[in-house]
C-alpha cells in the first residue's frame, strides 16, 4: 500500500490496534516508517471477520526489473516544487536537525529520548511539518492534527495542565499586541471576506468559480479597502 492508503485504512470505523506494533517502534530509524507502523490496523469486514494487513520492510530489493523503463516528455506551463523543504528550529524547543522535526510521540514534545525511555515535555505539543517533516498531502495534516488533539485530550483527562506562569493569559489582545510590536501586518476575518468576494467577482467574469489573487500587495490592498 501507499502511505496515503495506509493512513486511510487506519481511520476506518471499527478498527483495533494490531498487537505488538508499539513494541517494535524503537527498532526503526525512519520517522515516516514509525508513523506508518503506528497506523496499521486490523480492520473488521462487513461480516465481522478480521482482515490482516502485513507490512514487510525490505532493506534491499528481492528482484530488480529492467527493460521496462520508458521516458515521456510532458510540456507544461507550470511546475510546482514539492520536495526540498525542511523545518527550522523554534527557540526553546528540542530539535532533531537530521529529521527536521521536534522530537515527539503522537504530538507530545519530548524533553529527551533514548532507545527505551521517553520523557515528554508537560503541556507542550506539536503538529504539522514540525511534527512529522515535510511529507504528505492536505489530508495528511488532518490525521496529524487529530492525533495531536487526541493526545491533548488524553492528558487532560488524566490530569489538568498546570499553568507555567501565575500571570493571566492575555488571549487575542495579547497576540495582536505582540504582532504589532514585531511590525507584523494582520488582516482580520472581515478583510478575508473582502478578498473572497473579489476573487469570486473576477472569476465570474471568466466563467469560473474564482480568480485567485496571487500578488501579496494586491491581497493587502483588496483586504484593506
Amino acid at each position: 500500500f501507499l502511505a496515503g492508503s495506509i493512513l486511510c485504512r487506519s481511520h476506518l470505523c471499527q478498527t483495533e490496534d494490531a498487537a505488538g506494533i508499539t513494541e517494535c517502534l524503537v527498532s526503526f530509524n525512519s520517522y515516516i516508517l514509525e508513523n506508518l507502523i503506528c497506523r496499521i490496523r486490523q480492520t473488521k469486514g462487513s461480516m465481522g471477520t478480521v482482515n490482516d494487513r502485513n507490512l514487510t520492510v525490505m532493506w534491499c530489493p528481492l528482484h530488480l526489473i529492467w527493460g521496462f523503463v520508458t521516458m515521456q516528455v510532458v510540456f507544461r506551463r507550470l511546475v510546482l516544487k514539492s520536495i526540498g523543504y525542511k523545518s527550522v528550529p523554534v527557540d526553546g524547543l528540542p530539535f532533531d536537525p537530521h529529521k527536521g522535526i521536534v522530537p515527539n510521540i503522537r504530538g507530545r514534545v519530548l524533553q529527551s529520548m533514548s532507545d527505551d525511555h521517553f520523557v515528554p515535555e508537560e503541556g507542550l505539543y506539536v503538529c504539522g511539518w514540525l511534527k512529522r517533516g515535510p511529507t504528505g498531502i492536505i489530508a495528511t495534516n488532518l490525521y496529524c492534527a487529530e492525533e495531536t488533539v487526541a493526545s491533548i485530550i488524553e492528558d487532560l483527562a488524566q490530569e489538568p495542565l498546570t499553568p507555567t506562569s501565575s500571570h493571566a493569559k492575555q488571549g487575542r489582545e495579547g497576540l495582536l499586541q505582540l504582532l504589532d510590536s514585531r511590525n507584523v501586518r494582520v488582516l482580520p476575518f472581515s478583510a478575508w471576506e473582502k478578498i473572497d468576494s473579489e476573487e469570486k467577482r473576477r472569476g465570474s467574469m471568466k466563467q469560473k468559480p474564482r480568480e485567485k489573487l496571487s500578488c501579496w500587495d494586491e491581497l493587502l490592498k483588496v483586504g484593506s479597502e
